[in-house]
């Protein structure tokens, strides 16, 4: 079972979730750019890995390591999602036309 993997930094909004492996960036209540940003300077990234919370810098290379690919993984997954959709998508299309294209058929043939 994988488990599920959630960051907050204090920034943006964010989720991102491929079956039991969630990332999620909480927003700040802040709306000035550079509070934010010197807040968020001062506030430690956690990671809640199930159920538990972790600070980034607390974790092992290894385990950084091993959720970064998650995350890259999840945004390779998003990717292939739409080309595959897009692909299908092409492929109605060209069908279609090639029912147009073809000749009539009579009965007879």
């Amino acid at each position: 079972m994988q488990p599920a993997v959630m960051v907050a930094d204090g920034n943006q909004g964010c989720v991102l979730h491929v079956g039991a492996v969630y990332a999620k960036i909480a927003p700040r209540e802040s709306r000035h750019p550079f509070l934010r940003k010197q807040m968020m300077a001062e506030e430690a990234k956690k990671v809640t890995i199930d159920g538990n919370e972790y600070e980034w810098e607390a974790l092992t290379e290894e385990a950084r390591t091993a959720f970064l690919n998650i995350t890259a993984t999840d945004n390779e997954l998003r990717r292939l999602r739409t080309q595959f959709g897009i692909a299908q998508a092409a492929r109605q299309g060209f069908s279609r036309a090639l029912r147009d294209a073809l000749p009539e058929t009579t009965a007879d043939s």
